[in-house]
């Protein structure tokens, strides 16, 4: 028994941090620099959702979609629908979209993935995705890439089948990522093309187990970049120390327009962002897309 009591000791001298629950949370000890990490889902549900009709409201979709991606109950998620609903509210129409077309939309077990499938497809093409997803996935980097990101929150990624008796409306976008996937920076439905989700059409010819798992493997790296480099986020709290600072994250060029977008008369009427140490200290329409989605979904 003291030989085993040693041997933890030891371990627990040694450790820099405290695995608590989904955190991990830097105990005082701790080398200098060492950051708190957010918490975030590697493993989603078993049973994910699919979605054959129009749901009766775009709440149930919304808060069926943030509780499978971040492993949150309906409840606590459904609490906040409204101020998330901002960052994703126009993908979700999208999907509303496509369902009211004889659609189907399947989720995985991926994070801000959804599979779609055709209205006269009856086939286990969703299950057999998320198959190749699992095997693509098994590259530790990739995984945690994709687990951790907020773009894909923002704007999913939607995998799908290349009709190549239809043209895509913005077929020079098409990029060619391996012999059975290509990579589109839209998402597409019958009356419209457009940026609330990133698409990876698949192609029939000389696809098998081991291409389609390498080109969803290429086609998901290329898809988070995008999603994270296109989130709309405001920079670290301790690098800014005005408003004015701030007015090219917000889109705005002057401060007369700062002021009307946050509904003041001064500067001085904006809370001082001097004795702010965190952003989610903030009401919400002071936050953008990635604050949000920090607030209340990490």
């Amino acid at each position: 028994l003291q030989t085993l009591w040693n041997v933890v000791k030891s371990h627990f001298d040694h450790t820099d941090i405290l695995v608590i629950g989904k955190k991990n949370i830097p105990v005082a000890s701790a080398r200098q620099g060492k950051v708190l990490h957010d918490r975030r889902m590697t493993t989603l549900g078993s049973n994910p959702p699919a979605f054959h009709d129009v749901p009766a409201g775009k709440e149930e979709l919304s808060i069926t979609l943030w509780s499978h991606w971040t492993g949150q109950p309906q409840e606590k998620v459904g609490a906040h629908c409204a101020q998330l609903e901002k960052v994703n509210g126009s993908a979700l129409l999208t999907i509303r979209q496509l369902l009211s077309e004889g659609h189907k939309v399947y989720a995985c077990q991926v994070p801000g993935v959804l599979v779609l499938t055709g209205q006269d497809v009856f086939s286990d093409w969703p299950g057999y995705i998320g198959e190749r997803l699992e095997q693509a996935l098994e590259d530790d980097a990739l995984h945690d890439q994709i687990c951790s990101s907020d773009g894909v929150l923002k704007t999913p990624i939607l995998i799908t089948w290349l009709d190549s008796e239809k043209p895509l409306m913005r077929e020079e976008s098409l990029e060619k990522l391996s012999s059975c996937v290509s990579f589109y920076p839209f998402v597409e439905t019958a009356r419209r093309s457009d940026t609330s989700m990133l698409t990876l059409y698949v192609e029939g010819q000389n696809m098998d187990d081991a291409a389609l798992t390498k080109g969803l493997r290429e086609g998901i790296k290329r898809a988070v970049h995008k999603a994270d480099d296109n989130l709309p986020k405001l920079p670290d709290i301790s690098e800014v120390s005005t408003w004015t600072d701030l007015m090219n994250h917000y889109g705005v060029t002057t401060q007369e327009q700062l002021l009307h977008k946050f509904k003041v008369g001064r500067l001085d009427e904006l809370p001082d962002l001097s004795k702010v140490s965190s952003w989610s200290v903030l009401p919400d329409r002071y936050l953008l897309s990635q604050e949000i989605i920090q607030k209340y979904l990490r």
